[in-house]
Order: C-alpha cells, then sequence, then structure tokens
C-alpha cells in the first residue's frame, strides 16, 4: 500500500483557531511525572530523554512501570547525545544556576540564540543513534515536555519534532509553542512564558490528527519500530535574524539572546488493562505476507484473521485468511488468528 502524497498547505484561519483551543488543552499545571503515574499506574511503559533523579525514582517505585532510561548527554558525541546547532549555543553556567529546578528535579539543558548571519537556523538536539526500541509508542502514548524561557528576550516561537530521522522528515510527529497562530510552523500547542516552567502532555493521536488537520501531513506512524535511530527530539529555533533583509544585525525580535531550558522530556504509554494481548511468535507453519494490496496468512488454521492497532482496538477483520489493505493508513499493527499474533508494518 502507498503512502499518501504529502502536501504542506498554509494554515487557514480554521487551522489557527484549533492551535488556540488546544494550547489551552495541552498545556498542563503540573509539570512532574506524577499525573502520568497516575495514567500509568497499573501498567505503563515510559522512555525518558531528560527527567531529574527526583522523577526517576517515582517511576521506578512503581513495579507495573517499565523505564527505558535515554537520558544520555555529551556534545558532539557520535552516538547518543544532546547539543546544539546552527545559531544556538550551550547556555552559559550562571543561566543554569539561576533556573528553578523542577519538581522532578535538575536533569535539564540550556540553550542561547546568537543571531549570525552566516548560520540560517537554529536548533537542539536528542539524538539517539542506537539501542532504541519505539515499537511499543502508539496513537495513545502521550509525548511530554517541559521548557523555561529566562532572561530578557522573548523566543517567538519553539518547534518540536519527535523520533525524526536524520535529514529532512516533514511527517514526524510534530507541534509548535508560540504565540502567533498565523504563521507558524505546526499545530500549537502551547505558549512560551518568561521565567517560569511550561510543560505541555498530548498524545500521539491527537498530534497526528493536527498534523492533518491544520497542515494536511499525513504523520508516518511506520518510524515507530526496533532498532530506532535518528533525533528523537529536535526543538527547532529561531535563528536570530530577520532573513527578509539581507545582513540584516542580530535582532532581539527574531529571537537573538534568547534563552531557554528543557526537561521532562518523555514518552509515557498506558498498558495496564488495556491494549493488544502480548504477540506471540509464529507456531507451527503460520506465515503472515505483506503484498501492496493484502496481509495473507498462509499455513494451517490461519483463518479467520483481524487486524489491529497498537492501542488495542480491531480495525479490520475477515472470515477468510486474507485482510485487504485498500483503507487501512500506513503503521503498525498486530495481525492475530486463532493462535498467532505477529506485529507487522504496513507502508
Amino acid at each position: 500500500m502507498k503512502k499518501s502524497t504529502l502536501a504542506i498547505a498554509a494554515m487557514c484561519a480554521f487551522g489557527a483557531a484549533s492551535s488556540v483551543n488546544a494550547q489551552e488543552t495541552f498545556v498542563v499545571d503540573d509539570p512532574s511525572v506524577d499525573p502520568s503515574v497516575t495514567l500509568c499506574n497499573e501498567g505503563g511503559i515510559y522512555d525518558v530523554f531528560a527527567l531529574g533523579d527526583a522523577g526517576m525514582k517515582k517511576l521506578a517505585a512503581n513495579p507495573n512501570i517499565k523505564v527505558n532510561d535515554y537520558r544520555v548527554k555529551g556534545e558532539n558525541d557520535a552516538v547518543n547525545a544532546h547539543y546544539p546547532g546552527g545559531n544556538a549555543g550551550w547556555a552559559s553556567d550562571d543561566d543554569y544556576a539561576a533556573v528553578t529546578v523542577p519538581a522532578d528535579g535538575r536533569c535539564f539543558d540550556g540553550f542561547e540564540i546568537h543571531g549570525g548571519w552566516w548560520q540560517f537556523w537554529g536548533g537542539f538536539f536528542i539524538a539517539r543513534k542506537t539501542d532504541t526500541d519505539l515499537s511499543h509508542i502508539n496513537a495513545d502514548s502521550h509525548l511530554h515536555m517541559a521548557i523555561c524561557m529566562v532572561g530578557d528576550v522573548a523566543l517567538p516561537y519553539v518547534d518540536l519534532q519527535w523520533f525524526k530521522a536524520d535529514g529532512n522528515d516533514g511527517t514526524a510527529p510534530s507541534f509548535t509553542l508560540s504565540d502567533d497562530y498565523v504563521n507558524n510552523h505546526y499545530p500549537v500547542v502551547g505558549s512560551l512564558k518568561k521565567g517560569e516552567w511550561v510543560a505541555v502532555d498530548i498524545t500521539l493521536g491527537k498530534v497526528a490528527e493536527m498534523m492533518k488537520d491544520e497542515f494536511d501531513i499525513e504523520m508516518d506512524y511506520t518510524r515507530l519500530v526496533e532498532d530506532w535511530q535518528g533525533e528523537a527530539v529536535m526543538f527547532s529555533l529561531p535563528d536570530g535574524q530577520n532573513r527578509a533583509i539581507e545582513d540584516a544585525p542580530a535582532d532581539p525580535a527574531f529571537g537573538d539572546g534568547g534563552k531557554a531550558f528543557i526537561d521532562g522530556i518523555y514518552v509515557y504509554t498506558p498498558t495496564g488493562g488495556a491494549g493488544v494481548d502480548e504477540v506471540t511468535a509464529d507456531a507451527g507453519d503460520i506465515q503472515v505476507v505483506i503484498s501492496d494490496k493484502t496481509i495473507s496468512v498462509l499455513g494451517s488454521d490461519n483463518a479467520p484473521v483481524e487486524l489491529y492497532n497498537l492501542a488495542g482496538s480491531l480495525v479490520k477483520a475477515s472470515a477468510t485468511s486474507v485482510i485487504g489493505l485498500e483503507d487501512i493508513a500506513a503503521g503498525v499493527y498486530v495481525i492475530r488468528t486463532l493462535d498467532v499474533a505477529r506485529k507487522v508494518v504496513i507502508r
């Protein structure tokens, strides 16, 4: 099955209104892990990229929660690293000392925009080049992040892309923090406030819905596979220049001198009492064959067949051993027969 052709449409007034409402919905009062632990009390998986030790201890205290600790730091590390790029540099030690420690303890990184004309972009990256398993993440997984803007310069926006492949990747889960609802690059889910932590908590499925509704972008779920590599989180930042004017000086109105810190960067997936039962290995002579148009299950006891999404919802069923894919979106699913459940990727 082919992926849909992607067209990034200009944002209309309806899209802007949706993002305004989204800001009120997805900014959370408590930036700590406590509310999420309540949702995962009967079971959950956390993929943690930045979180203090106090938060990690809260997660470890619940035996029903599994934690994948991806909190690796290191400037210019070739494998797994946090690092700035372009017109973004590290924040100073004095800035770090001035930032309020979050409720989950200090595990934050900071950056500052330097506005040099020789660069056309600014960014901060949390890269994962090895040992990253995202196969359990699904539409009901929550993306969580917290950001604290400090100093006198207000950043006009901060864009986030999650699980981005290296290089150009327009279908990665994406959203924006900004007060500008017309010229933003992705759906707006919150604004930036000086001197205080702003936390956003939003499900992957809602991000995909907003990307489709507001920008006609089909988010690509097939990235959620084992042994994933890329930029786990990319913060796209203003570059500090008015690029409409050649050789314009660095300008605080465009973010030059803006500083921010990030923490509480993790994805949590509730699993207790929901989702697909354990995925079993192939039994006997069962084989699953995926073509452009169908999934076929070969072997004995190969019918009926059911197709589930990773949240455990039945997507399609067939009394035979074949399921048509003409109306199935690309993504990761579970195919189930009488005796076998197997994870499959539909492209």
